[in-house]
């Protein structure tokens, strides 16, 4: 189950999402199972995240980094 910290985070925009990514390098995301449904989530870093049954059906991934997400 996604962490509940770590979506809301996210939910705040990709901008404030980029920058915690930058300051806790080590941390995998956990944003499994949340809907993502048409979010605009363009150039956000999701590396290494783990996606697992996220749905994110008509969601902006333009620029998105996805290496080694799940």
């Amino acid at each position: 189950m996604a962490n509940v910290k770590q979506w809301q985070i996210l939910k705040s925009g990709v901008e404030k999402w980029n920058d915690w990514r930058e300051r806790n390098p080590t941390l995998t995301p956990d944003l499994s199972k949340i809907w993502l449904l048409g979010a605009d989530l363009s150039n956000a870093n999701l590396s290494k995240a783990n996606l697992f049954r996220a749905d994110l059906s008509g969601a902006d991934l333009s620029g998105v980094n996805l290496a080694i997400a799940n």
